[in-house]
């Protein structure tokens, strides 16, 4: 049988060894019949989970073109949350779109403000504050990128409890359910392009989503 694998899956499950997660569709059919090629994290059993923790990121950053990070925001799928904004980015990098929707919207979060090498420290205590492996999952390759370039602000590395990075694929976020459950999340005091709110955004989606297809996606 032949899936349709999302490339960031193909190539994270080549860069890490071990066990690597992703969704795929199953093309045979022509149904909209998700099946998994390899291990689908199981979300939201807080009682007996086999599977690593889930924590939604979203980052903001500078531009499409040569994005700089400007602020991260993670929310574990048990509430855990993390948010910080950068002082020292390259703002005259910042694309208008940014300059006008997304650095408004800093200061919200008391304390969020740091450098790069203080980013890096607090990343890895949050993480390492979380007491078991994880599984990151986004929306967009470059978040992602910009994460584990934020570990290596000091020198240091990615934390060892993150066990994959996991992308959603373009037919999960296009989801109605998932696009439901997105724009819920979010509000006037919470709104689109702040980093935090829509990591919450995508954990909301996803949950809707895996929700939505539990019978589907049920023993496999």
């Amino acid at each position: 049988m032949r899936f349709d694998v999302h490339p960031l899956q193909r190539r994270f499950r080549r860069a890490l060894p071990g066990r690597c997660i992703g969704v795929s569709l199953n093309v045979c059919t022509g149904k909209s019949e998700w099946l998994e090629c390899f291990e689908v994290p199981q979300p939201f059993t807080h009682r007996g989970r086999t599977t690593a923790m889930l924590v939604f990121l979203d980052t903001e950053f500078t531009q499409i073109q040569q994005p700089d990070l400007i602020s991260v925001g993670l929310v574990s799928e048990l509430g855990h949350e993390f948010y910080a904004e950068l002082a020292d980015f390259p703002r005259d990098r910042c694309s208008e779109f940014v300059g006008a929707e997304v650095l408004p919207l800093f200061g919200r979060v008391a304390g969020a403000l740091c450098g790069k090498s203080e980013l890096a420290r607090r990343l890895r205590e949050w993480f390492d504050s979380l007491g078991e492996s994880v599984i990151v999952i986004f929306d967009y390759e470059v978040d992602w990128e910009l994460l584990d370039l934020a570990f290596r602000f000091d020198g240091g590395t990615a934390p060892t409890s993150i066990e994959a990075p996991l992308c959603l694929s373009g037919l999960i976020v296009t989801d109605p359910m998932y696009q439901e459950a997105f724009k819920r999340s979010l509000s006037e005091a919470w709104p689109r392009h702040h980093a935090l709110a829509d990591a919450r955004a995508i954990h909301a989606g996803y949950r809707a989503w895996r929700l939505a297809n539990a019978e589907a996606l049920h023993g496999v």
